[in-house]
Parts: structure tokens; sequence; C-alpha cells
């Protein structure tokens, strides 16, 4: 399999196989329900759903491993065949960073050897990340930021009731 050294990203550094991210906290949230991550951008109102591979990317990526521990837990985990992984996880974390979820950040202080063992692996499918606007102008109304003890959503002046 051919292996990609790196790849410049518009304005981001290099993203090469040692490359480490974090979430690009706080404009970014992310929850995962049911194997499924989705991610909030609360400064562009969008939000991403990633499924699947793209979910088990996502969750080493802000774990601070290195694009190459994310490819090789991917491989672990899934029958790849003979997809090239690291590629497809350098194309899918160069998305990430295209949209600000994800920004440069420190290597996990635990990102040793881990062991994975699964009954059945789910076969390889590439990478994909859906992005939503529908929601985009609910989500730029900006009550997330002005939550108070009370909670959210409180409408001014009921007294939290």
């Amino acid at each position: 399999a051919h292996m990609q050294e790196g790849l410049t990203v518009g304005q981001n550094p290099v993203l090469d196989r040692t490359s480490t991210f974090a979430v690009n906290y706080p404009n970014v949230v992310a929850e995962v329900f049911e194997g499924e991550v989705v991610v909030v951008d609360l400064e562009s109102g969008q939000y991403f759903s990633l499924a699947g591979t793209g979910a088990a990317i996502w969750s080493e990526v802000i774990g601070g491993r290195t694009i190459e521990q994310v490819a090789q837990a991917v491989v672990d985990t899934h029958d790849t065949g003979d997809v090239d992984v690291l590629a497809e996880t350098i194309r899918f974390v160069a998305q990430l960073l295209e949209q600000n979820l994800v920004v440069p950040g420190p290597a996990a202080a635990d990102a040793g050897e881990r062991t994975v063992v699964l009954e059945a692996r789910p076969a390889f499918v590439a990478p994909a990340l859906q992005i939503y606007n529908d929601l985009q102008d609910i989500l730029l109304l900006d009550p997330i930021h002005e939550v108070d003890q009370a909670g959210w959503p409180v409408a001014p002046g009921d007294g939290g009731r």
C-alpha cells in the first residue's frame, strides 16, 4: 500500500502521520449517539454527522493519538482489505481541519500500544463527513453562550421556574 507522507491544508500546517489534534473548544461541541458522532460548530451554526469509520477516527483523533496511531486503530478494528487506511485517515482529518472542528493539539500521555480484540470486524467504509445547515439560524441565535445557573433554556425574566 502506498503511504502518503503528508498534506498541507489551506492555512493549516502540514498534516502528517505524526500530527495530533484536539477538539476546537469552546466553539465546537460533540456528542456520541449510538455509534454516530454529532459535532456542532457554534460559531458557524453548522452541525456534522460522523458515522461508522468516521466516528471511530474522530474518537481516536480527539484522544490525542497521532494520525498513524489513528490509522492503526482503524486497521485493528475493521476489515480494511487493501484500502490505504493512512491516506483515508489523512483525507478525513484534513476535512475536520478545513471545517475548523479540530485544531493541532498535544499528544495523548498514554498513546502507547493498545490491544483491541473484537469478535467480528466491520468492513472498512471510507469515512464521510455529513454537513447540515438546517439548524444554522437557531444555533446562531447564540442561546448556548448565555446559560446561567438556572440552566438552559430559561426565558429571560421568568425567574427560572
